[in-house]
């Protein structure tokens, strides 16, 4: 853990001496500086995090629906499970995947007659 905590020390050195060398840079050095390397890496995590939930939203939800009610229509027990609902059921999953589970349950279908013959 020191040594974590060492490298982060000289690598925030390193960075804002590099930044502070330009003058064009010279601003941005001395933010870093002041509020910190890991908490400037938090604060554009997060941004990035709200552009990205932007651009899911507004692009390629409305370019992904027509797929999911397409595969919707094709395969009855197709969805999309929630986070919450992987972790308590990982196999869950097998939902998710377009045709999968008709395939299951006509392989079942088919070894069941076949046993039961």
């Amino acid at each position: 853990m020191k040594l974590r905590k060492k490298i982060l020390k000289a690598a925030t050195l390193l960075l804002v001496t590099l930044i502070i060398l330009n003058p064009e840079t010279m601003a941005l050095g001395l933010l870093i500086d002041a509020v910190g390397f890991d908490l400037l890496l938090l604060l554009l995590e997060v941004q990035l995090i709200a552009v990205m939930g932007y651009f899911y939203n507004f692009w390629a939800k409305p370019v992904l629906m027509p797929f999911y009610r397409f595969f919707h229509k094709l395969d009855p027990y197709f969805f999309i499970p929630t986070k919450h609902v992987i972790v308590k059921f990982p196999s869950i999953l097998f939902h998710a995947i377009p045709g999968l589970m008709i395939i299951f349950v006509c392989h079942t279908n088919i070894t069941l007659d076949f046993n039961i013959g």
